[in-house]
């Protein structure tokens, strides 16, 4: 992975795991693995909440909040949410360029 993809995923980590914080019940857990050539990042917090869509467009600048999570779909090849066992899992994901 280059430096500049490195960062962008680090952003998207950080993004998830500042949302856990604040809105997920105070923290959570990050995990980190590589599946088949990708780099997968995964921040479950600990706040039970139904899995929502992800904001497909940046949203207005008069609207309050959802810039992050728009912000971290663009920064990842895939993201999506999922219930998690304690609460809601984000699942980010960067393919990692050959060797």
């Amino acid at each position: 992975m280059g430096a500049d993809a490195a960062e962008t995923f680090t952003f998207a980590i950080n993004e998830g795991l500042i949302n856990a914080i604040m809105h997920g019940g105070g923290g959570g857990d990050l995990t980190l693995l590589k599946i088949n050539g990708r780099v997968q990042a995964t921040v479950e917090d600990l706040k039970p909440t139904a899995p929502f869509e992800l904001p497909r467009h940046l949203p207005p600048a008069t609207t309050m909040g959802g810039r992050g999570l728009w912000l971290v779909a663009q920064s990842c090849d895939a993201v999506r949410l999922e219930k998690g066992e304690r609460g809601l899992r984000l699942i980010l994901e960067l393919e990692l360029a050959p060797a």
